[in-house]
């Protein structure tokens, strides 16, 4: 399975589809799937702009919308998390997870998923200590504090990804990606061989056990400011 993995996409998802139709052209055939790794920009409107923890001469609307709306569709199934410059109010939407628009979805706070027997997995957001142990306090409309504060990771979901972690991959070799921005001569796209289960079917999947975990840690959810800690 070819797998695509985009760095920080801000936005520019025709860009991204563009070059990954001429990676296709010039490669070995075309791709199952594209990964994108923060900064999504999954921004639909004006409203969603101002929920942007970004200066104003950076609030562009990119081309999201465009699949939003129904005029585009993604080329190829997309799955990404939330970076540090989202429209915030849009994915608050989806804590869990879910379809931002056809082909394109989005893991969550915290998700797994599977797609042809693989599991993919990721959280949203950035850390900073001081946020890391209170609960998901924010609720729009943000203000000056609550716009950044949103998008930090909180130790709940750290706690249920390692609830999640595949025992048959200890101890294996982890791939890291370094990639860049969507930007001219820049190194922000990279596709990979992936091995897959040729039986599975060629759709998104829940994860089985994901949702046990989901289940199994509905009672530890906070939602205050207050800091606490994990079990």
């Amino acid at each position: 399975m070819r797998v695509a993995v985009a760095g920080c996409c801000h936005g520019e998802l025709d860009k991204i589809y563009e070059t990954l139709a001429l990676a296709e052209r010039r490669g070995s055939g075309p791709v199952d799937l594209l990964l994108c790794c923060g900064d999504f920009q999954a921004v639909r409107n004006e409203a969603d702009l101002r929920c942007m923890a970004v200066p104003p001469k950076y609030r562009h609307m990119q081309t999201f919308y465009r699949y939003y709306s129904g005029e585009k569709k993604a080329p190829v199934l997309t799955i990404f998390i939330g970076g540090n410059h989202e429209a915030s109010n849009h994915l608050q939407e989806l804590p869990y997870g879910g379809w931002v628009a056809p082909n394109i979805y989005y893991l969550g706070l915290a998700g797994v998923v599977k797609y042809r027997g693989v599991r993919i997995g990721g959280i949203s957001g950035i850390f900073k200590s001081h946020d890391y142990r209170k609960g998901h306090f924010e609720c729009p409309p943000y203000n000056s504090s609550t716009i950044r504060s949103i998008y930090h990771v909180r130790n709940i979901e750290v706690y249920k990804l390692k609830q999640a972690t595949d025992k048959d991959q200890a101890g294996k070799e982890t791939k890291f990606l370094a990639l860049d921005k969507c930007l001219p001569h820049r190194d922000f796209l990279q596709v990979l061989e992936i091995e897959h289960d040729p039986s599975a079917p060629e759709y998104l999947e829940y994860d089985v056990e994901w949702l046990t975990v989901l289940r199994a840690t509905d009672d530890l959810i906070n939602v205050t400011g207050g800091l606490w800690n994990m079990p």
